[in-house]
């Protein structure tokens, strides 16, 4: 399954993300999304370009789009 994940920090930066999972509920998806919020986990993420980002959900994060193909 591919899903494709557009992050935006509070500081107004928008980093895109294509990944591919095996196939998963899309609940399961949205339950590690929200623990990640809740515990404050750092993200880790390289966007199509290459370029990486480190940040922590509840401190750095302002919204999360996901889109399932």
């Amino acid at each position: 399954m591919r899903i494709e994940f557009q992050f935006e920090l509070k500081d107004g930066t928008i980093i895109d993300s294509v990944e591919e999972y095996p196939p998963t509920p899309k609940g399961d998806i949205f339950y590690g999304l929200s623990n990640s919020f809740k515990n404050n986990a750092s993200l880790n993420v390289t966007d199509k370009n290459g370029a990486s980002l480190s940040a922590k959900f509840a401190d750095d994060v302002k919204s999360v789009k996901v889109t399932f193909d």
